[in-house]
């Protein structure tokens, strides 16, 4: 059945908040972390995608160009998202092109 939505929405937020605060020190921990993020978006659970989102983006702040090399993983996904939202508030959309904005 898979993992608790609960208990990987709590894990996901909890990374997106620790990497700001570890900078380039998260560097070593980017491939697990995509993996969980790669796994996660896009899914059923808004709440769990909208946190992987925040995931990316402070990946992508604090590591600029040495998340490059993963793009190609994760743009596919985040344009899924993009093709796919049909929420009133499009909020999802909205993430995706903020942190389609760090990446810049």
């Amino acid at each position: 059945s898979g993992p608790d939505p609960l208990l990987v929405e709590a894990v996901v937020r909890e990374l997106g908040a620790l990497v700001p605060a570890l900078g380039l020190l998260s560097r070593p921990y980017v491939p697990p972390l995509l993996e969980l993020v790669l796994a996660h978006l896009p899914g059923p659970h808004a709440s769990i995608q909208a946190h992987c989102i925040c995931l990316v983006e402070a990946l992508c702040e604090a590591l600029r160009a040495e998340l490059t090399p993963h793009l190609e993983a994760l743009l596919p996904r985040m344009l899924s998202i993009l093709r796919t939202d049909r929420s009133d508030t499009r909020m999802p959309t909205l993430r995706v092109l903020h942190a389609l904005g760090a990446m810049a």
